[in-house]
């Protein structure tokens, strides 16, 4: 406690002492048709002190650079004079905060149409300073910074659009979760690292307009303690997922951090632009004085208390990489539960009806925030409020009746040893679940009283971030027992059975457009023999919402159709294109007119 109390003496002091200066940014861009482009700059200064007004540029200067590095344009970006106050200071927060501390924000935004440049541009902006008071990198007062991105022209592209806000602050000494992912307006593939944030202008040129050509140095990190493989420093490092952008760390340092990450965006497997994002963390104690309570009702869907049903909390631990039960409790008469005294850390709250509850095979097991699995739900994080109440809607099922039944085991295909504890959603093809089963010690399930049909099979299992985008078919009825295995992170079936799997291999030149749509989306498949082309389009839970019941006789070199959409709701789609060689795959974005 001494240690910790020494740390947060010398904290208070750096944020009393700093100046107003830069904390985090980004550009992104927009596209609007042929070659006109909106450009948008966030920048995050320290607003501790000084004018807000007198430090956001009037214009801000980005600058359009070739692959030459030469600067080709310049596009003067006005203040809007629209300033966010991003506070750090929760009503009712375990979190203990010096109250002078606040994050400033503001976005520029113009339009501009790019001269042609198949190659490309790198968009800069460059300002010095960085708040002083930053614990990981090399003289920051002195240290400007470059906000840049890539806009490829020979692809009609708009920037990833970032899910969460910047992060409010983290506990010292205990582990945490931050979603810093993406959603990408054009259904590319996102891939997430850390990267270095980069160093521009100087103390004696602090706004260059237009900025500096490229290349530009990344920052001066404190080595060795930092670097940007451990921008927080310590034996658990922070790291980012590369398929879904989660951040995990535990901070052992108190103080101000500069983090940088990028997600790069894949189409049809060509890398066509990369977005940077810099913002900080503040790694700060917890006010031991308030109860961190967790509790809520477990409701069903239309809003009446579950009757029986426990409620677990699921602590994540990041230094080995588990997840395990905290604690349990039975909900009482009103679907109430409440855990109180719960430590800082990373939490997942889920319900599970009682075998005995006259709802049990109604709805399935459902995490807080309606969440099917664990790495889908929302975590309870450090800096949650202290009297927030989570409600848990149980997702229901679909009360489809027959005289079709079928079991089988799942072993982990590594080990060959039996995978239990594992729940398993049989789904129907209307969007919504039929039956859930949980594994026993032998891994041991049986789903009974369906009808003849279609089937998918969805996983969730602790410690295991199971992708179920294309999960295992199931054709009901069927005779012999099913031997599912769990390979690393997906559901897969013994070649034994008539149970056939998804795969995401590049057989045919697939093509779809408009991507993203409104209405209808146009697919045209391209073959080099004889084949029978059938397409079908499955919602992010795997879930078919549309198909083309007679497979097509493909015989010349080119098949096509159209799939309409004005029926479903926005959001992501992945198409299937079905031949005789295998399936091949596509993202497709539906948006709103």
């Amino acid at each position: 406690m001494k240690k910790i109390s020494i740390l947060l003496f010398f904290l208070l002091n750096f944020f009393g002492a700093s100046g107003t200066h830069i904390v985090g940014g980004s550009i992104s861009y927009e596209h609007i048709s042929g070659d006109q482009y909106k450009i948008y700059l966030e920048v995050l200064r320290d607003c501790s002190n000084g004018d807000p007004n007198a430090f956001f540029d009037n214009p801000a200067a980005i600058g359009f650079f070739d692959q030459n590095d030469t600067l080709v344009q310049q596009l003067l970006l006005p203040f809007s004079g629209i300033d966010d106050t991003i506070s750090l200071n929760m009503q009712n927060s375990v979190c203990s905060f010096p109250t002078s501390i606040c994050i400033h924000r503001t976005i520029y935004q113009a339009t501009t149409t790019l001269l042609p440049n198949m190659d490309g541009y790198t968009l800069a902006y460059q300002r010095c300073c960085r708040t002083g008071s930053l614990v990981n990198i090399v003289d920051p007062l002195n240290s400007g910074m470059t906000f840049f991105t890539t806009l490829n022209l020979e692809y009609e592209n708009t920037s990833p659009v970032f899910n969460s806000e910047i992060p409010f602050a983290v506990f010292y000494e205990t582990a945490f979760v931050y979603d810093g992912s993406a959603i990408d307006p054009d259904g590319d593939s996102l891939v997430y690292e850390l990267a270095s944030p980069f160093l521009g202008a100087s103390p004696e040129f602090p706004l260059p307009q237009p900025p500096n050509v490229p290349p530009y140095d990344p920052i001066n990190f404190v080595i060795p303690t930092y670097s940007v493989d451990n921008m927080l420093g310590g034996n658990y490092p922070l790291t980012i997922n590369a398929r879904n952008g989660e951040m995990v760390a535990i901070p052992p340092y108190l103080g101000i951090f500069q983090i940088g990450y990028k997600v790069k965006e894949y189409r049809n497997g060509i890398h066509i632009g990369s977005t940077r994002r810099e913002f900080i963390f503040y790694v700060t104690t917890y006010n031991q004085s308030l109860t961190y309570d967790i509790s809520g009702k477990v409701l069903l869907e239309n809003g009446t208390p579950a009757d029986l049903a426990k409620v677990q909390i699921l602590e994540r631990n990041i230094s080995n990489d588990s997840l395990y039960v905290f604690a349990e409790q039975p909900i009482n008469a009103n679907g109430e539960y409440n855990f109180q005294g719960i430590p800082p850390g990373v939490f997942y709250v889920k319900a599970v009806l009682d075998p005995s509850s006259i709802y049990v095979n109604d709805y399935i097991p459902t995490y807080y925030n309606n969440a099917p699995f664990w790495y889908t739900a929302d975590p309870i994080n450090q800096c949650d409020t202290s009297q927030q109440y989570r409600d848990i809607y149980l997702i229901p099922t679909v009360g489809l009746m027959g005289t079709n039944s079928f079991e089988g085991n799942i072993v982990a295909i590594d080990t060959n040893e039996p995978v239990a504890n594992l729940s398993l959603n049989l789904t129907a093809q209307d969007g919504t679940p039929i039956q859930n089963r949980i594994t026993d010690a032998e891994g041991y399930f049986k789903f009974e009283n369906l009808p003849s049909g279609t089937y998918f099979l969805v996983g969730d299992l602790s410690n295991s971030d199971l992708l179920n985008e294309f999960p295992p078919i199931v054709e009901l009825p069927i005779n012999n027992p099913l031997t599912i295995n769990l390979l690393e992170d997906r559901l897969s079936v013994d070649g034994t059975t008539s149970v056939s799997n998804f795969n995401n291999t590049e057989l045919y030149n697939v093509s779809v457009f408009p991507n993203p749509t409104q209405n209808e989306i146009k697919i045209k498949v391209e073959i080099n023999e004889n084949d029978l082309i059938s397409v079908n389009l499955y919602n992010t839970q795997g879930l078919l919402v549309s198909q083309n019941l007679k497979p097509a006789l493909v015989t010349s070199a080119l098949f096509s159709q159209t799939i309409y959409l004005e029926n479903q709701p926005t959001g992501v789609y992945f198409l299937e294109v079905v031949g005789e060689k295998g399936s091949v795959f596509r993202k497709i974005l539906k948006i709103d007119q």
